[in-house]
């Protein structure tokens, strides 16, 4: 595989096409992050890296044997974004029984409104604080302790300072502690894809609503779009109270290098089901 130079990127749009990963192809492609990879000079195959999250866009034609060659010598918990409907049946020769398919959701920001960004920044609870983020809780958030359910927030960054510059984030603090952040996980020529964590003491309050309100609408204020690719049910039900139109669900796969972990991933969740079936009202 050859790494493309960031400003050849673009000449690997076609084979990204209706690629799903919300702005996270566009982020490589544009070349504000990450790198990217090609078959040859005239590529049939590619592949947009964000290595520092382990994430991995696949494009064009999969059954190239650059792609075999480049699936076989995946990292473990690589994740990996297929622009491929018939993905799976690759995973069934390739590392068979070693993936696990997550389902994500994919939306619009057709329907934002800068007004109902503001009616949520009003909802802040009584005790917190909003700070826009700035170099000292950039590092903040990656070396002290207390902020490790956030400490991925930055790693696409060469460093905070960087982060700072080209990302931004807006946090809710009670005194000095971070209590929620909502950040640009990455960025592209004309947005950002936004991810959001709130420490498990602060949780249900409201406060993830709040800092991401701030975000997007900085974002609006400054013709950015706002991406928004949700990981779980929680992060969609959310999308949609901000007024983000859903457009469709699609898998993600994690390489996990190991049939017993898939295999302990799927009896646990199948006991999960069963118990919620048993137990009504129960989170399965």
């Amino acid at each position: 595989m050859i790494e493309v130079v960031e400003n050849r990127r673009q000449q690997l749009g076609a084979l990204f096409e209706g690629a799903q990963g919300g702005l996270m192809p566009d982020a490589v492609l544009d070349g504000c992050m990450g790198r990217a990879l090609a078959d040859s000079d005239c590529p049939k195959f590619a592949v947009l890296e964000l290595p520092a999250a382990d994430v991995v866009i696949l494009g064009g034609d999969l059954n190239q044997p650059a792609a075999t060659d480049y699936l076989r010598n995946l990292s473990k918990f690589t994740m990996l974004f297929a622009n491929a409907p018939d993905f799976e049946k690759v995973t069934k020769h390739i590392h068979r029984g070693k993936w696990v398919a997550f389902e994500r959701f994919a939306f619009s920001t057709d329907h934002l409104s800068w007004d109902k960004m503001r009616q949520f920044q009003a909802d802040l609870p009584d005790g917190f604080h909003v700070k826009k983020l700035d170099v000292d809780l950039a590092r903040q958030l990656a070396q002290d302790e207390a902020n490790e359910y956030a400490n991925h927030h930055g790693i696409n960054f060469d460093s905070p300072e960087d982060f700072v510059a080209r990302g931004g984030a807006y946090c809710i603090c009670e005194a000095h502690t971070i209590a929620c952040v909502a950040s640009s996980f990455a960025v592209c020529a004309h947005g950002i894809e936004i991810q959001i964590d709130t420490h498990p003491d602060y949780r249900r309050r409201g406060l993830g609503t709040v800092a991401a309100a701030y975000l997007i609408a900085h974002c609006l204020e400054n013709d950015l779009e706002p991406g928004w690719d949700a990981a779980t049910e929680v992060s969609a039900e959310l999308a949609k109270k901000l007024g983000y139109t859903p457009q469709a669900t699609y898998q993600m796969y994690v390489f996990t290098n190991s049939r017993l972990l898939v295999l302990l991933r799927n009896t646990v969740g199948v006991l999960l089901r069963r118990m919620g079936k048993k137990r009504p009202g129960q989170l399965s």
